[in-house]
């Protein structure tokens, strides 16, 4: 019987990669996106070569410069698209490496932040969307101290809303009620899938 694969998603400061660590300390394999693209970005791997063959000034001796990256790719929108058809290729394949390397297990997780603005979700068999109110959610995001109110406003205006994550979701978890209450509602969401995958 094939792994069932579960996606996990929702917008910045929701607390989903912590939920994604739940599941993680239940056994169970998690693939993360952005861990993904960080490796691929690091001297001597794929997606470091791939950017330094567009230009040699988006990379320095030890990996990608994102924030260089970023402040090009703002300037300049088809940039983005030439590195995008680089680096998703690159990166399916680690999530395909992770499949099968990990076939064996009843579930495999995927914590994907941008999975429905990158529309290739159709592969997962469940998703997840996490969810915190607003007022949280900008409080977390000014919390980690790498990005301006102005810069979590824009970057959260560019992201799907949440309300329609919701109604794309089978499961959503809210993490405004603590970090408890949110492993409460991971454990309840492996049984359930374990007992329809007998």
């Amino acid at each position: 019987m094939s792994s069932v694969k579960i996606g996990i998603t929702g917008s910045i400061g929701m607390g989903k990669t912590k939920t994604a660590s739940f599941f993680l300390e239940k056994g169970i394999p998690v693939w993360d996106a952005d861990k993904s693209v960080n490796q691929l970005y690091k001297r001597g791997e794929s997606g470091y070569e791939a950017i330094k063959k567009i230009s040699r000034s988006f990379v320095n001796n030890h990996q990608v410069d994102k924030p260089k990256l970023l402040k090009e790719i703002s300037a300049n929108s088809d940039l983005l698209k030439q590195i995008e058809s680089k680096i998703h290729p690159l990166v399916r394949k680690s999530r395909f490496d992770f499949i099968e390397n990990n076939k064996m297990a009843p579930i495999l997780v995927f914590d994907i932040p941008l999975l429905f603005e990158s529309s290739d979700y159709k592969w997962l068999d469940k998703i997840i969307v996490v969810t915190v109110n607003v007022k949280e959610q900008e409080a977390r995001v000014l919390k980690r101290g790498k990005m301006t109110r102005e810069q979590f406003l824009e970057l959260n205006s560019k992201q799907m809303p949440i309300e329609e994550k919701i109604k794309l979701a089978d499961y959503v978890i809210q993490t405004d009620f603590g970090l408890l209450q949110a492993k409460r509602q991971v454990s309840k969401i492996i049984n359930r899938v374990l007992q329809k995958n007998e």
